[in-house]
C-alpha cells in the first residue's frame, strides 16, 4: 500500500511539472544573474553562492510541497484516500518521499548549473555538501507536509502557508548556508560537524512531531 501511495503522489507532482517547471527556470534565473555580477571562483562567489543555493532549494522545494496537497483538494478526494487507507498516516509519509525524490531531481539539475555557471571544482567537497543538503531537506519536507496537512481544506491555506512555513525553518536554511559558505571555504568535516548536529538534531525533533500529530491530524481531515 506504501509504494502504491509513493507511486501515486509522484505522478501527481508529475502532472504539476510546468509549476516546478517554471520555478526552475526561475532559480536557473538567479543563479545566471549572480554568476555575471561576481568572478566565477573568487571570494565572493564562495561567500555568497551558498545563501543563494539555498534560497532557490527553499522556493522550489515549497512550490512542490505547497502543491502536493492542491490536486487532490481540487476534486476533493482526500476522505476517500483516508478511507481506503488502513493507516491514514501512510498517505503523509508517501507524500514526504515522494517530494524529497522530486525535490532531488530538481536540486540536482541546480547544482549541475551552479557547477557550469560558476565554473565549480567541488573536489571532494560535494560529498559534505550532500550531507548538508540530506540533513536539511529531511527536517524541511517534514515540517512542510506537516503544515500542508493541518491547513487542507483551509480558504486561506495559500497565503498562509509560506507565512508560517518561513518562521519555523528560517533557522534551519540559516544553518544550511552558513554550513555551505564553510564548505566552499575549504574547511573539513572538523569544521562543520558542530553545525551539522543541529541539523540532526531538528530532524530528529522534527520526526517526533510528526509521529505524534500526524495519526491524529490525519484522522481529522
Amino acid at each position: 500500500m506504501a509504494r502504491y501511495l509513493v507511486v501515486k503522489d509522484f505522478r501527481l507532482l508529475m502532472r504539476g511539472a510546468p509549476i516546478s517547471g517554471v520555478v526552475g527556470l526561475y532559480g536557473i534565473l538567479m543563479l545566471a544573474i549572480l554568476s555575471f555580477a561576481v568572478d566565477p571562483g573568487s571570494a565572493a562567489a564562495r561567500a555568497w553562492a551558498g545563501p543563494l543555493l539555498w534560497i532557490v532549494f527553499w522556493f522550489t522545494g515549497e512550490t512542490l510541497i505547497h502543491q502536493s496537497f492542491e490536486r487532490e483538494q481540487e476534486r476533493p478526494v482526500v476522505e476517500i484516500v483516508l478511507a481506503a487507507v488502513q493507516h491514514p498516516e501512510l498517505w503523509f509519509w508517501s507524500k514526504v518521499c515522494a517530494n524529497t525524490i522530486a525535490m532531488f531531481g530538481l536540486h540536482a539539475v541546480m547544482i549541475g548549473v551552479f557547477t557550469v555557471f560558476f565554473d565549480w571544482e567541488w573536489h571532494d567537497r560535494l560529498g559534505m555538501f550532500a550531507v548538508t543538503w540530506i540533513s536539511t531537506m529531511t527536517g524541511y519536507t517534514i515540517v512542510g507536509h506537516l503544515l500542508g496537512a493541518a491547513l487542507v481544506g483551509h480558504a486561506q491555506r495559500g497565503l498562509l502557508y509560506p507565512m508560517m512555513l518561513f518562521p519555523l525553518l528560517l533557522g534551519v536554511f540559516l544553518i544550511a548556508a552558513r554550513v555551505t559558505t564553510m564548505i566552499f571555504s575549504g574547511a573539513g568535516w572538523h569544521a562543520i560537524l558542530g553545525p551539522l548536529r543541529i541539523l540532526w538534531i531538528a530532524d530528529v525533533l522534527n520526526g517526533i512531531v510528526a509521529l505524534l500529530f500526524i495519526p491524529h491530524l490525519m484522522r481529522d481531515e
